[in-house]
Order: C-alpha cells, then structure tokens, then sequence
C-alpha cells in the first residue's frame, strides 16, 4: 500500500489557487499507483481566515474545491483537513474523500469525539488533531494520523517527537503526523511530518521549514538518524519563512530597513537578505548630530557584506527645521525625551516616503526585550509592515548575530559588542534608563513566559526595585504594542498573538 505524505505549501484564503495545487498533487500521486494521500489541516485555505467564513463566496468557493475533490477522489483516497459546515457553523474539521463521495470524518471542536475511523485498502486508520492526542488509549487500528495543529515554537519540534514516539510506543500502532508548512498571520508551522514504527522510532522526518511531498509504504524499515538544531538555526529559519510568506502573499518582494549600525537593524538586514535575496533589499543610513562615526562606518559594512544597496540621509538639517518651528511653543523648555521622539519619526518619515515611493514594504527592528517596557517611539522606530524581531529578547537577538556570523563575518563584530543605545540624545546608552539586558530579559521571561508575578520574581532572587520598575513599564505601555506591526510569532508567548490585556488599567 502506498501512502503520499503532501506537506505543501498553500496559498492563504484563496481557496481556488490551493484547490490547484491539491488536484495537481492528487495526479501526481495517481501516476505512482498511490491509494491514499494525506493532506493538513486546513489545506483549502492555508489557516484560520476568521470572519472571511462569513462570505457568501467563501461557501460557494469551499463547495467548488469539494466537488473538485469529489471528482479526483473515484480511484484515490484523500484525507485532507478543511473548513467544513458543521451545526450550520464552519468548523476546522479533517474530511475522507473517497469513491467519488465526503466523509466527516472529525470537527476539531467535537469535545466528545477526539478520533474517528476509516479502512482503506482493508487497512483501518485512526485519526485526532495533536493537541488531543493524549486522550487516546487502547487503540485498535494498524496507522494512527495526527494531525498538526499546533504552531511553531522554539521547543516545539523536540516536544512533538517525544509525545508521538510515547503514543506509537505505548500503543503500538504506526504513527503518522502531517504538519503544514508557511506562515499564516503570525503563526509559523515548521513542516516536520513524521512516520513513526510501532516501536517508537523515527522511520522519517520531512523537511522543517520548505515543502516535501513523500511517498511511503508499509515496508519502511530503515531508522532516521535523530538531528540535533541549533535554537539559532530554527529562528533563523523561520524567520526567513515567514518573511517570504508574508512578502509572497502580499505580492511585495522588496524590502526597506533603517540601519543604525546597531545589532538590531543588522540582524533584520541579515535575515532579510537571507530570506529575499540582497537585490531585494535596501538600506538608509539616517544619522544625526548624535551619531557617532562608528555607527555609521558599521552600518555601511554591513550593507557591503551583505551585497545590498544603501542611501545615505542626513536628518540633521529636517531635526533642525522641526525644532525651529516648534520653539515659540517650547518656550525655553529643556531638551528631553521629545526631541528623541521627533528624530525617530522624522526617519520613520524617510523610510515611509522610500516605501510608498518604490514600494519597498519597511521591516521594523524592534526587539521583544524594548517592545515590553516600551522602550521605542510610536510612529517613529516602531513602524513597519511587519516586525522581525518583536518576538526575540535581545540576548537571542545577540546569539542569532553570532550565528549568522558562524562562518564569516557578516555582522560586523562591533555592531555585537559595543554598548548599545539609541543615540538620541549626548552620550547616550539603553542602560541610563534600563537595567543590564541580561537582567531585564531573565525578569521580563519569568514574568511573561512563565506567568510569575513581581512577588514571585524577587523571591527568585531579583532585586525587589528594579522589578518593579520593569513591570509598572510592561503595564504602562500597553497601549504601544496594541499599535504595534504585526509580529512573527517564535515563542511559547507572543505580543500581539498570545497577550490579552486591558488597554488601560490600573497601574
């Protein structure tokens, strides 16, 4: 019996476009005698594509892509996940086409329900979305097909190994897992299905991060070698991933970064080469009376290590301009953090009016670490089309660095070890308003991603003042990041994808 695995990349909420690539696999299956190929979950539309459902087209578009499947599914079974009517509502549902007909096979929101049967080929399979698979016990089935349903993490791949092989192992039974592949919205899915023997071992693993399509049968005896990633590599290549999603689905292809010569705008200039390729991305060196001449010689480096085009705009002479007008209104004031403000939204200003001019989409280059004490200018540093970064602390910022300069320097070495700041103001460093990044991450992860209270923090051992401090400034600038751009989502807890908060409340 031969098996296809498609692990395809489809094309967000376009139903029609998908439905091509779907027949297009169907008939290559078919041309190697293949009985059954497995799709994932919401192959038809790549994804949740929320209110979209409410559409009167959308019903009609799924219809078409039904009958389609009706059609191809007379001599070759297909299991594929989709949006499906259920209770006069769609649902995430995973569908049997087979013999010319449908079958509803399983609604993720059924909680009564968490597998459902199917034979083929006098074989019989059972079927559950991942999250639901440790309610399955006393199996009685030959294959087993989880279906992913969760999206990526850090840690995520090393977790879904183990919990699979712990089910194929306990229940003897052949483990199959299909994962989507691309990024929808924030959400990144790695790829990585898997065929796991009864015994637990890993038969095969599929490409993390690109597309495979792969033909399996019965007789697979020969046992993956584990691989070990780096948590460097499995960042970079999602972030990469969900650059080229993001561009592709949008129709963009070229991209505008700020460079300051600090990290942060090295790295999304990396990743952003790494990811379009060096023609498609273009460089603006901003500086002001603040910046230093290293800076400026450090992003220029970069921008010729990586092969990618750069202009080079003073903002001197527009600050200059801006504060003369606003001078009868200041009335003497002292210079503060509103002069800081205006020269970052006045190279917001540059790079939008590069973006609209040439249609370059701006890359924002905050980090999670600033993102969380709202250490950055709204309508300034924080704008942008998408955020490459807003879900990186900076030590990880730091350690991706280091990575892509793992075989040669890329990143100049000073960009990574001199003292950073925002170059704002005189003699300016982040430590005159923010401790150590390695203090600050350690008390923002233990409060964020590990839900521990400010009590509970400085029972750890963190000074009682400072985390205080960090978390008043959490609290305080919500309302920044419920303006912030769009974040691709790396870790177990996001900004804009996992937190839920008041936009004003009592601090």
């Amino acid at each position: 019996m031969k098996i296809v695995l498609a692990q395809t990349k489809f094309h967000k909420a376009n139903i029609a476009k998908n439905c091509e690539v779907i027949l297009q696999d169907i008939e290559n299956a078919k041309t190697k005698n293949v009985s059954l190929i497995i799709f994932p979950e919401m192959a038809t539309t790549a994804g949740y594509v929320g209110t979209l459902t409410q559409y009167s087209d959308f019903e009609i578009e799924l219809n078409k892509a039904f009958e389609s499947l009706k059609t191809a599914s007379k001599n070759i079974d297909i299991l594929i996940g989709s949006y499906n009517i259920c209770n006069n509502q769609f649902r995430n549902a995973i569908l049997l086409f087979q013999n010319g007909e449908m079958t509803h096979l399983l609604n993720r929101a059924d909680t009564k329900n968490y597998t459902s049967k199917f034979s083929h080929k006098n074989t019989d399979f059972e079927v559950c979305f991942y999250k639901n698979i440790e309610q399955i016990s006393n199996s009685k089935s030959d294959n087993f097909i989880v279906y992913g349903d969760t999206p990526f993490t850090i840690n995520l791949r090393n977790q879904r190994i183990e919990k699979l092989q712990n089910i194929a192992k306990s229940q003897k039974i052949r483990t199959i897992y299909i994962n989507n592949v691309g990024a929808f919205d924030n959400e990144i899915f790695d790829g990585g299905s898997l065929i796991i023997n009864k015994n637990g071992e890993v038969i095969k693993e599929l490409n993390l991060f690109s597309e495979e399509i792969y033909l399996s049968s019965n007789q697979e005896d020969i046992i993956n070698k584990d691989k070990n990633y780096a948590e460097e590599y499995l960042i970079l290549e999602a972030l990469k991933l969900a650059i080229n999603s993001y561009f592709s689905t949008i129709g963009a292809r070229k991209a505008v970064i700020g460079l300051s010569g600090g990290i942060d705008s090295a790295v999304v200039a990396a990743v952003a080469v790494l990811a379009l390729g060096a023609k498609n991305v273009h460089g603006i060196l901003m500086p002001s009376d603040f910046s230093t001449d290293h800076s400026i010689s450090d992003a220029e480096i970069l921008a010729k290590n990586l092969g990618m085009s750069y202009d080079t705009i003073s903002i001197k002479d527009a600050y200059k301009s801006v504060n003369n007008s606003l001078d009868p209104i200041w009335k003497e004031k002292k210079f503060d953090v509103t002069e800081e403000n205006i020269q970052a939204r006045i190279r917001a200003i540059f790079l939008m009016a590069y973006s609209n001019k040439n249609g370059h989409l701006v890359l924002n280059t905050s980090n999670k670490s600033e993102a969380s004490v709202g250490y950055g200018t709204l309508y300034g540093d924080l704008s942008g089309s998408l955020s490459i970064l807003g879900d990186l602390y900076k030590h990880q910022v730091y350690s991706l660095a280091e990575f892509i300069n793992s075989e040669k320097e890329i990143i100049p070495q000073n960009s990574i070890t001199k003292e950073p700041s925002g170059e704002l103001s005189p003699n300016q460093k982040d430590t005159d308003s923010l401790p150590e990044y390695d203090i600050l991450d350690a008390i923002l992860f233990q409060h964020l991603e590990n839900r521990k209270s400010g009590f509970e923090i400085v029972e750890m051992g963190y000074n009682r003042e400072i985390v205080e401090k960090i978390l008043k400034m959490i609290r305080r600038n919500e309302y920044k990041r419920f303006q912030y751009p769009p974040i691709i989502k790396i870790s177990e807890f996001a900004y804009t994808v996992d937190r839920k908060m008041p936009l004003n409340w009592d601090i």
